[in-house]
Order: C-alpha cells, then sequence, then structure tokens
C-alpha cells in the first residue's frame, strides 16, 4: 500500500461521530436521572435520533479510507495482519480486562475460558463491544466488497453511476423494511447460528451495515 495524502474531511466527519457517540451516552444517562420530566424525555429522544448518524459514519469512514488506501493490489495476508495487530489484539485484551472485572462483581474473579472465548466471537463482554465485532467483519470481507465495487464500476458507463447510486439507497431503503420479516423467519427456522446472527446478535451482523461500508 503506497502513502497516500491524507484526506482532512475524514477528521472532521470523525469529530462530529465522536461528538454524537458522547451525545448519545449522555442522554442514555440522563434519560434515568431521578426528576425527569416528560417534556426532557421528549427533548432526549429528538437529541438521540439526531445523534444516531454516528455508526454509519464510522463505517462510511472506514470504507472511504479502505478503498481510498487499497486501490492498487491487494495482499490479503499483510492486510489482515495489520487489523490482527491493530483490532483484535486490543479487543481481546479489553475483552479480558472487561471479562475480569465482571466476574470479579459477580462470582468472585473465576474466568471460565470457553465462556470467554464464546463472548469474544460475539462481543458480549462490554455493551459497546458489538462494534468491533461487525468492523472485524467489514475488515475480513473488503476484499469481496472491493473486487464487487470495481467490477460494477467497470460494467457500468459512468453517465449511469449517479442513477446506479440512487437505485442502490432505493433498495437499502426497501431493505430497511425486510429487517423485521428477516427476524421472523429465521426465529422460526432456528439453524444454528444463523439464526442467532439474524436475531440475537442481528445489531452487529455486517450484512446490515455494508451498505455503508461501500
Amino acid at each position: 500500500m503506497s502513502q497516500k495524502e491524507r484526506i482532512s474531511e475524514v477528521a472532521l466527519l470523525r469529530g462530529l461521530a465522536f461528538a454524537a457517540v458522547v451525545l448519545q451516552h449522555s442522554v442514555a444517562h440522563y434519560a434515568v436521572a431521578q426528576g425527569a420530566r416528560i417534556q426532557d424525555g421528549v427533548l432526549m429522544t429528538l437529541l438521540l435520533l439526531c445523534s444516531k448518524f454516528a455508526v454509519p459514519v464510522f463505517v462510511f469512514i472506514t470504507g472511504m479510507v479502505l478503498f481510498y488506501n487499497y486501490d492498487g493490489a491487494l495482499k490479503y495476508g499483510t492486510f489482515l495482519r495489520k487489523r490482527f495487530m491493530d483490532i483484535i489484539v486490543p479487543y481481546i485484551i479489553w475483552s479480558l480486562l472487561y471479562e475480569l472485572g465482571n466476574q470479579l462483581v459477580q462470582s468472585g474473579g473465576h474466568l471460565h475460558p470457553l465462556d470467554f472465548f464464546q463472548k469474544l466471537l460475539n462481543g458480549k463482554s462490554s455493551y459497546h463491544l458489538w462494534y468491533i465485532v461487525m468492523i472485524i467483519q467489514c475488515y475480513v470481507l473488503f476484499p469481496v466488497f472491493r473486487y464487487a465495487v470495481r467490477r460494477l464500476s467497470a460494467l457500468l458507463p459512468s453517465t449511469w453511476r449517479p442513477a446506479a447510486l440512487a437505485g442502490v439507497g432505493v433498495l437499502y431503503i426497501m431493505l430497511m423494511f425486510a429487517v423485521g420479516p428477516m427476524y421472523r423467519l429465521m426465529d422460526g427456522l432456528q439453524l444454528p447460528v444463523v439464526t442467532s446472527w439474524f436475531t440475537i446478535y442481528a445489531d452487529r451482523n455486517v450484512i446490515y451495515f455494508f451498505f455503508y461500508l461501500c
């Protein structure tokens, strides 16, 4: 990967997304504060809705930077090794610390290896680690996404690309209405692993986020 010119707008977008995350957690804290009135609840709900762009923006930044930096040859092994050191290793360390803290409070500090390994896979060591589980999937599947985008770009004339982009947006909106039926379908099928990934862990399923990435 060759060194590219820094995109200054990314820092601005990232700052806005960080501010939105802080706002979400602040609202969550004060929403249950003693003395909160119904009008406070309405205002905090509006603020929460206005800050919901944070995760899509973070995923969009990830995709934009990946496509920008890896526009040439991609060595998948090197690519994954870098992500492993930069993301997965810290994720494992923090998951272990959270799990030790949780077990210390709940059962005297006894760590159950099998339970911890399961939580590493689903991001349940702490509530906010769902994002890491989801973004790891984005990195693992990035070569697939990149290949698909390149193939479609090569097939579509430049004059058709705005219409194609608008079509993808319409498709995304249509698929939003399919989330509920998909949940009920998978819940009824009760397939090992698959059902859980579309029900209990749907919030960290990359299928629901790849539109922002690409």
